[in-house]
């Protein structure tokens, strides 16, 4: 069996101000998010191999989480790129109907990653995933791209939801790669 760790990065200023970040914004963790990381860092499991996302939230919850670790950094697994909503306030971005469109040639027109190309970033992720050997492996990257993993791994009747900052989704595969069990959206506190 293989257990996979979907973990979202610690919480950063701009998601204490409630304000929509993608990739485009390569925001560092607030001191509030280091500190709840220091604290959770003794219950977090200790993974065989880390895969973490290159934008800085990520890779410094990887770094604080994993010090001395070998960390390998997929720009694949980088939050979706919101265009022209990043750095507005969530409420905002969502009243303006963007969030909600499907028309790739709108989305484009506006800078924001259409779900085709995401999920062909989530695809290269599971197939990195499958290839990997080991028993138990953190992913660390983001909510938004965090969700279209579980849409692809998972089926439709499990319910998603976007993770809370430094929570996990934990996937349990088979040797054939695929998906025996799932704990959706778990604090590592839980654990103690």
């Amino acid at each position: 069996m293989k257990e996979v760790f979907f973990m979202r990065h610690g919480l950063t200023k701009e998601n204490e101000l409630a304000l929509l970040i993608g990739s485009n914004i390569d925001a560092s963790l607030s001191e509030k998010g280091r500190e709840e990381l220091k604290i959770i860092k003794e219950y977090i499991i200790k993974p065989d191999i880390i895969l973490c996302s290159d934008l800085k939230r990520a890779f410094e919850t990887a770094e604080i989480l994993f010090p001395n670790q070998n960390v390998i950094y997929l720009p694949q697994l980088r939050e979706k790129c919101w265009g022209v909503l990043e750095g507005q306030p969530i409420e905002d971005a969502r009243k303006s109907g963007l969030m909600r469109i499907e028309d790739e040639n709108i989305l484009k027109q506006n800078g924001i990653e259409t779900p085709s190309s995401i999920l062909v970033r989530a695809n290269q992720v599971i197939q990195q995933i499958n290839q990997i050997s080991s028993q138990k492996i953190v992913v660390v990257s983001h909510g938004g791209f965090i969700n279209y993993l579980m849409r692809i791994l998972l089926p439709e009747n499990i319910k998603r939801e976007v993770l809370s900052n430094a929570h996990y989704h934990k996937i349990v595969f088979d040797q054939n790669e695929r998906v025996i069990g799932a704990r959706m959206n778990q604090s590592w506190l839980e654990n103690c």
